[in-house]
């Protein structure tokens, strides 16, 4: 019905589109994960720091408290 080219064609854009819909996903979930993992860490150092300020605040309140 239309010399066979068009079913060539329509495969051709649909694999195509197949193919551009996985690679966006991929690369998505990627920087997705890297995200994450860069977000978890920064939460960690500011809990570690914000533990140390912690720390140090109540070795501090101990001492002036001994002193007194």
């Amino acid at each position: 019905m239309f010399g066979g080219t068009l079913p060539l064609k329509a495969i051709l854009v649909v694999v195509g589109s197949i193919t551009t819909i996985l690679l966006t996903l991929l690369v998505s979930y990627s920087f997705r994960e890297l995200a994450v993992s860069s977000l978890t860490e920064q939460i960690g150092r500011s809990a570690a720091v914000l533990a140390d300020q912690l720390e140090y605040k109540l070795d501090s309140d101990l001492l002036e408290r001994s002193r007194h």
